[in-house]
């Protein structure tokens, strides 16, 4: 019972951090280094990741536990020295305070005209927030909040149903049911190890080539991959062949897969749900997609075992292509580039508004 409630207390936890980070660090970031430092958030997380796999398999679950409860308490205290974001302060009348945190955010960049720069681009969206009321309902019955609202619970749709967390969960199971000659605990730092390395390279170029190239990336080449792996298994379970001279894909697709969702898919939607919203309803639309969040990841992780060995492997493999395939599609016709704008221009690139 006692792993359950701290299981339960730590998805509320979970939840709530993926609803405030990407707010907070699109309120608190410059435009140009913005998609750098929401990156952290994946970074940070892999780097855990990576130490579960790496430490988990040879020590005691109540040392593993221990261990990981030492960095949250840390980031706890250190919480509590935060500074308010500039965008909160000025839309509280604080205007001397948004200044006083702009320049401490800022401190290789103190002079005037860049302060006086920032404050603008703030006193722009809150300008433009104060024009617009700010209930939860209207993301979807106000057009300029429908629009981004349907794009993000379709990213977060593709993000879910590439298989990711599935993949990560079974990745043991996936890996014996291959055949492979690795074993399972190494298999799995091998891929910490992969996804850590792919979220610092992701974190280089998210502006400077932008969201929309990454994103666009990242799910048509986890399609190819997740392909691959679904081919794999349909000759080992359906067709019953002999896969000794192809032994090599499922390792190999799937480290291919790490890397391209890391890059993209599984990082790039915290960062656009902190970009794509006004200020008056982006809490409610990060809220709404961390709840949204919630049940597709519990439905693609319950439900691989049961398909898998009823249908194959391969067929939630083919599944997870035929979404990454279907998403980048999506991405290409949809999702508005963020890279190097401001939160006003933002809103009128979604509004056509020139």
């Amino acid at each position: 019972m006692a792993l359950y409630i701290a299981r339960l207390i730590g998805g509320i936890a979970s939840g709530q951090l993926s609803a405030t980070l990407p707010i907070y660090i699109g309120e608190i970031s410059e435009k140009d280094i913005r998609g750098r430092l929401s990156n952290l958030f994946t970074v940070l997380g892999s780097l855990g990741g990576l130490y579960i796999y790496t430490v988990g398999p040879f020590v005691s679950y109540h040392v593993l536990a221990g261990t990981c409860a030492v960095v949250p308490f840390i980031v706890t205290v250190m919480c509590w020295f935060l500074p308010e974001t500039p965008y909160y302060l000025a839309k509280k009348n604080k205007t001397d305070k948004a200044r006083e945190c702009i320049v401490k955010l800022s401190s290789n960049r103190t002079d005037d005209n860049f302060i006086e720069e920032r404050m603008q681009e703030i006193r722009d969206s809150i300008n433009n927030d104060s024009k617009n009321s700010s209930q939860f309902w209207e993301l979807i019955t106000e057009k300029q909040y429908r629009k981004p609202f349907l794009i993000v619970l379709g990213i977060k749709t593709i993000q879910h149903f590439s298989g990711s967390q599935a993949i990560s969960a079974y990745m043991q199971t996936i890996m014996q049911s291959s055949g492979s000659n690795l074993s399972s605990s190494y298999s799995s730092i091998i891929f910490g190890f992969t996804r850590f390395i792919a979220a610092i390279v992701s974190g280089q170029f998210v502006d400077k080539i932008g969201r929309k190239p990454l994103l666009l990336l990242s799910a048509s080449s986890c399609s190819v991959a997740l392909f691959g792996e679904g081919a794999y298994f349909y000759v080992l379970e359906a067709v019953k062949g002999n896969t000794d001279s192809i032994s090599w894909i499922p390792l190999t697709a799937l480290v291919i897969f790490e890397v391209m969702i890391t890059i993209g898919v599984s990082t790039l939607p915290y960062i656009i749900i902190g970009e794509l919203f006004t200020m008056n309803v982006k809490g409610y639309a990060a809220s709404f997609s961390s709840l949204y969040s919630a049940p597709l990841a519990f439905a693609v992780t319950s439900l691989y075992i049961p398909i898998s060995e009823n249908w194959g492997t391969y067929t939630m493999f083919w599944f997870y292509a035929s979404t990454c395939f279907l998403g980048s599609i999506f991405i290409l016709i949809f999702l508005p580039e963020t890279k190097n704008k401001t939160f006003d221009e933002i809103q009128k690139k979604l509004n056509n508004k020139k």
